[in-house]
């Protein structure tokens, strides 16, 4: 799934940041989903509504 639709963003300060101030990484307030996001979400529940 992941190989399919690689994430194209490099996360590494926003989770340290978000870990520091005890708030989840990808708050849908300050960063909103794009279709590259649904897409991914989209393909991880076909994945597993398959086993």
């Amino acid at each position: 799934m992941l190989y399919d639709h690689p994430l194209q963003m490099d996360l590494t300060a926003r989770i340290k940041e978000a870990n520091d101030q005890g708030k989840p990484p990808l708050d849908i307030h300050v960063l909103p989903r794009d279709k590259h996001w649904h897409k991914l979400l989209h393909s991880l529940i076909a994945e597993l509504k398959r086993r």
